[in-house]
């Protein structure tokens, strides 16, 4: 029972980020690697290359026996990251899982998943995710602070979306990503404004 719910989990995010027409980008974080395969591992999420080759190279780096649990972790994460960019939603579904049950506080996991429940449009699990990556010390905060206001704002939470916003751009003003989906957000509200009065 506990694998068909694993596989049925995995199944309606597959199908909820097919239909669901978000097109808000949800950053991804990598991990670092301290093993020279999880470094190329890592280098080639961080550039978001999802080349057929750059995926085998991280399932190589699985399959090395003398790979520290840490670094299994790392290599899963950033493996899931190209996965997601290769619109293969039920392989980083997967890779995410096996990264926390080797460390179920490992941040970037957490975050990471939380990116396909936002995809999915199932914003209350994403933010869950995102506080729980932020709780356990992320390091790159960005990506998350941002998926987080744009959950706020698909989840209805005007207010506090633009706070968040607002908070992303004070503490990076040079992220264009950020600012490209602020305006993107108060161009959606204005437009759903305008149907409300008309």
């Amino acid at each position: 029972m506990a694998q068909y719910s694993k596989y049925l989990t995995a199944s309606f995010l597959i199908a909820s980020c097919a239909a669901l027409p978000i097109q808000a980008h949800a950053s991804s974080v990598t991990v670092y690697g301290s093993n020279a395969d999880a470094h190329s591992c890592y280098k080639a999420a961080l550039a978001e290359r999802a080349t057929r080759q750059n995926i085998d190279a991280c399932s190589d780096a699985l399959a090395s026996a003398d790979l520290f649990k840490r670094d299994r972790a790392a290599v899963l994460v950033n493996r899931g990251i190209l996965h997601k960019l290769d619109d293969n939603i039920e392989g980083a579904w997967f890779d995410y899982k096996a990264a926390l049950k080797i460390n179920p506080k490992l941040p970037e996991a957490l975050a990471n998943r939380g990116n396909l429940y936002f995809l999915a449009g199932y914003f209350d699990k994403a933010m869950e995710d995102y506080d729980n990556a932020m709780a356990y010390g992320i390091k790159n905060q960005g990506p998350v602070r941002l998926n987080r206001a744009m959950a706020l704002g698909w989840m209805g939470q005007d207010a506090q979306a633009r706070a968040g916003f607002d908070d992303v751009i004070e503490r990076y003003p040079k992220w264009q990503l950020a600012k490209d989906n602020y305006q993107r957000y108060k161009d959606r509200m204005a437009k759903s404004d305008g149907k409300i009065s008309g």
